[in-house]
């Protein structure tokens, strides 16, 4: 149990970085068009 534990911790900050990054990327090509 303490394996699958494990990889569902950082899984959780990992999805956190990539949220914010997702709107930002979008935003910059949006205002180069």
């Amino acid at each position: 149990t303490t394996i699958p534990s494990a990889p569902i911790v950082p899984a959780t900050p990992n999805t956190n970085s990539i949220a914010p990054s997702a709107p930002q990327l979008p935003s910059d090509v949006n205002s180069s068009k």
